[in-house]
């Protein structure tokens, strides 16, 4: 099975061009930037990002945008951050909510419905991933077979 990083690198695999990709997730009521190719993203309150992120995070429906300078939910006057985009939420194991962001920030209509099925299903492999226990600390202390409870011994001696 794919770990997180692995199905990350899928998704960039899927992206053309200009295209770059963030997973946020919220904490303390922010975006935070989980993975990301590409640079200047802004998922602050009063950015269109964020604006689409936390509609799709609270509709758990995926939202496809062709232009957004011609898209009546966003001609306000600013320049958009990006000129197409495909965003959709995921939900990992231990009910953590995520959300996928994918924008091309030049052309319009870099995404459409048809390719919603490529990025969904590197999605559910996200859906289905256990969480992975947390790795020992190099040295770590554990019982040694045979001793008494309470006496541990440096895992990498013997």
């Amino acid at each position: 099975m794919a770990s997180h990083r692995e199905i990350f690198q899928k998704m960039q695999a899927l992206l053309k061009g200009h295209q770059q990709l963030a997973v946020v997730g919220k904490r303390n009521n922010k975006w935070e930037i989980l993975f990301k190719t590409g640079d200047n993203w802004d998922f602050n309150e009063g950015s269109l990002r964020y604006r689409v992120t936390e509609n799709v995070h609270k509709s758990r429906e995926a939202v496809v945008i062709m232009d957004s300078s011609k898209d009546d939910r966003f001609v306000a006057g600013a320049r958009p951050e990006f000129r197409s985009a495909l965003c959709f939420p995921v939900t990992l194991p231990g009910k953590k909510q995520i959300t996928i962001f994918v924008e091309e920030p030049e052309h319009p209509m870099g995404f459409s419905l048809a390719v919603l099925p490529a990025w969904k299903e590197l999605a559910e492999q996200l859906e289905d991933l256990q969480p992975a226990p947390p790795p020992k600390p190099a040295g770590s202390l554990h019982q040694q077979p045979g001793h008494h409870r309470g006496r541990f011994e440096r895992s990498e001696e013997r």
